[in-house]
């Protein structure tokens, strides 16, 4: 039984579903042994995919205590779906959340679940934007293409804009998924082209002048099966790794302020389920 929980847990899941750049055209490999990787997208065209979402969190809440656990753990369905050439949408459907709270001793106390509601993004297009990825989730993690036509043993950089939460202030940042082209393999029976990728955040505004200490970074590594000859995602595995760190409680500050100090490990795995 799916039980209904507080607003918490949604907007936690909601923020984490939705926490984009590209090219034009069908996919292709060029006589030069280059690589062009686009989406293949005609009116009626159908891509479902498999999705799992690990986030395995350490926080503390002051500089004294020990550091508080939790999980969450998603799992869904990742449609997109063509409207027309080079054009579609991304819709996520099936998806339901459980989030584990544990006790001082590490053992599980407290288990929700909720089911989200199907969510539609439009403006998928074949170079791999989409234009209500406001988060960039899918553009620049789940679903990167290089932005640029690339040989075997060459590196694209995609670079991003987005926004670092943490939960005293939202912060603008900027980040790039550098993939490089590492060769074919074969994966769920078809020849993908292999790209790894290697995620950062390269700039964080955070407030400067101000008392105490703020630090806040992101690194991550990717996989990523293509399937060049038709234009479409195959599988992708995704570890991100974010610490935040904020403490305004000095003495400069008489001992007021707020302490947040956390460690976030999002993993996220998306197989190609059915093409039509």
């Amino acid at each position: 039984m799916i039980s209904r929980v507080h607003p918490l847990l949604a907007a936690l899941a909601m923020a984490t579903v939705l926490t984009g750049c590209g090219n034009d055209g069908n996919s292709s490999s060029s006589s030069s042994g280059a690589t062009n990787f686009e989406w293949t997208l005609t009116e009626g065209s159908r891509y479902t995919y498999d999705y799992s979402h690990t986030t395995e969190t350490m926080h503390q809440w002051a500089a004294d205590e020990e550091p508080m656990r939790a999980t969450l753990l998603m799992d869904g369905s990742i449609e997109i779906i063509g409207s027309a050439a080079d054009r579609g949408n991304l819709n996520t459907t099936n998806t339901v959340v459980r989030m584990i709270d544990y006790n001082d001793e590490g053992a599980p106390v407290d288990t929700m679940l909720q089911e989200l509601p199907s969510n539609r993004i439009e403006g998928f297009a074949s170079n791999g934007s989409l234009t209500g990825d406001m988060s960039g989730l899918y553009t620049n993690y789940l679903f990167p293409l290089p932005p640029d036509v690339i040989a075997q043993g060459g590196t694209s950089t995609k670079a991003f804009t987005t926004v670092a939460k943490t939960a005293e202030q939202d912060y603008d940042a900027k980040g790039t998924n550098t993939l490089t082209f590492t060769g074919f393999e074969q994966m769920n029976g078809r020849n993908c082209a292999v790209l790894t990728g290697d995620i950062v955040f390269t700039e964080v505004a955070l407030p400067e002048g101000e008392v105490g200490e703020r630090s806040y970074t992101v690194e991550g590594k990717g996989k990523y099966y293509f399937d060049v000859e038709n234009g479409l995602y195959v599988k992708s595995s995704v570890e991100i790794t974010t610490h935040i760190f904020v403490n305004t409680k000095i003495p400069e500050n008489d001992g007021r302020g707020y302490f947040m100090d956390r460690v976030t490990v999002d993993s996220y795995e998306v197989n190609l389920g059915g093409t039509e």
